[in-house]
């Protein structure tokens, strides 16, 4: 009687494994199923500065980074000559 017992102990652990491990791929095909669009402007491979912007602000943030660039590279020069 007590291998019957842990045989259908061992069933039912197997059954709710399979149970768990459908939910948890149903969760993560929604969850990746989601990203499509932050993948859709990726950058290619050696590609110099920012991606293309998508929104107002990341045009600006774009343009700070070029003025602090050229900032930047006139403090250097500025330090090198004294």
């Amino acid at each position: 009687m007590r291998l019957i017992q842990v045989f259908n102990r061992i069933i039912r652990m197997r059954f709710m494994n399979k149970r768990f491990n459908v939910f948890a791929s149903l969760g993560m095909l929604l969850l990746l199923g989601g990203m499509n669009s932050a993948f859709a402007q990726q950058a290619v491979p050696w590609q110099m500065g920012f991606q293309e912007a998508a929104t107002p602000v990341m045009e600006r943030i774009i343009d700070l980074h070029n003025l602090l660039l050229w900032v930047t590279a006139g403090i250097v020069l500025f330090v090198t000559l004294l």
